[in-house]
């Protein structure tokens, strides 16, 4: 571990070794059956780095927890597990996985089913960003621009005429959301085609009916950040902002479609808790169960810290995805909400909450029936090394 020590010594050898180094240092003494100190870098912990913080009691629903289940919200997406498990992976340096995952953005099937967010994105009007499972209380289309922007004109290309927002909620912070009116225009042309089935082995088609959606937003608002339009958003081809007439970069742009607007549903019940952390090994996350049965989807988890509201990026059982291949499960239990710990929430003071939803579907979930918590750990586990290297 960071800043402890360990006596080192080798065995006897069956071979031969002439050198030792020792992270690049002479280390002659080890090969004649020295004992050697090594101390390894970094500054040690205090506190166990897997541990137990608090547990969260129930409270009143708080003030702002449409903010704090907005946060969440946009910070998680609803891509295809494939797209997730490729993008959680980071990059690689090996030529053969590197193919293999062109192979599998490149092929048009996966544009075909609509089933990652960056088709909204791509200037391809002609590919749609698909909502190919049930909505959650009709769900939102949500659009995190990734910083604050300065926003005059969004523009929804190719749009399914089921979809007919009159309204778009815009906002710099999740917590104060300006309702701006829209228009429905004709596209042109008026017909599209999608995939009639998500993962239809026989790839039968549909032709829907499509309009575009225009909103002009009000001088005065300032940069924005996050875009909310309520509403089952079943084929969008295109999200587009504008300012002073120019087109804006949207290569952070994310969008999700799946999770409920606050206002259908509401939290009927909170939990909560304070704590702090001064310290945190590498590759530390908080994690927040919801210990019982919730509901589907029906426990949101979320962070308050230093005036901000932080969402969890990754919970499991998964967050809903659009599926590539399979539907969905309809788990109604025990989720874990996951938050990557920043040097920005140590030695600050950070308050855990849990919201319960009223479920979808029969029979309804009893409210209040589960338990909740907040944990410390990290992946890997946050041991560091020295190398030692013998040669003959």
């Amino acid at each position: 571990m960071p800043g402890s020590s360990a006596k080192v010594s080798l065995p006897p050898q069956p071979r031969r070794f002439a050198k030792a180094t020792l992270e690049g240092r002479p280390a002659a003494g080890l090969l004649a059956g020295e004992t050697r100190e090594v101390v390894f870098p970094g500054k040690a912990l205090k506190q166990p780095w897997h541990r137990k913080l608090i547990e969260l009691k129930p409270v009143e629903v708080p003030a702002d927890a449409a903010a704090l289940y907005e946060a969440t919200c946009f910070s998680a997406d609803n891509n295809a597990m494939e797209i997730r498990s490729i993008m959680r992976s980071g990059p690689t340096c090996i030529p053969q996985v590197q193919a293999s995952r062109d192979e599998f953005f490149g092929q048009k099937l996966l544009a075909e089913r609509g089933v990652w967010d960056r088709y909204l994105f791509d200037d391809k009007p002609d590919t749609f960003f698909r909502l190919t499972q049930d909505a959650i209380w009709q769900g939102a289309l949500r659009i995190d621009m990734g910083s604050p922007t300065p926003l005059e004109q969004l523009l929804l290309k190719n749009v399914d005429k089921r979809f007919t927002p009159q309204q778009i909620f815009v906002s710099a912070d999740l917590q104060a959301w300006t309702a701006v009116a829209t228009r429905i225009e004709a596209e042109t042309p008026a017909q599209a085609s999608v995939l009639k089935g998500s993962f239809s082995g026989t790839k039968e088609w549909e032709t829907i009916q499509v309009n575009r959606v225009i909103c002009d937003l009000p001088k005065g608002l300032g940069p924005l950040r996050y875009i909310k339009i309520p509403g089952k958003a079943l084929n969008v081809g295109e999200a587009i902002g504008y300012a002073k007439g120019v087109q804006l970069d949207r290569s952070a742009w994310r969008a999700s479609n799946v999770f409920a607007d606050y206002a259908k549903a509401p939290a009927k019940r909170a939990w909560s808790g304070t704590f702090r952390l001064d310290e945190a090994a590498k590759g530390s996350y908080l994690v927040i169960p919801c210990n019982g049965k919730h509901g589907r989807d029906g426990a949101y988890a979320a962070l308050r810290v230093d005036g901000r509201w932080i969402g969890a990026p990754r919970r499991a059982k998964a967050y809903p995805a659009n599926p590539w291949e399979t539907g969905n499960g309809h788990p109604d239990g025990n989720f874990s909400y996951f938050f990557p710990v920043s040097e920005a929430m140590l030695g600050k003071s950070i308050d855990a909450v849990v919201l319960q939803f009223e479920s979808e579907g029969n029979p309804k979930i009893p409210l209040g029936q589960f338990s909740s918590e907040v944990w410390l750990t990290a992946y890997p586990i946050p041991y560091v090394s020295q190398q030692l290297v013998l040669e003959e």
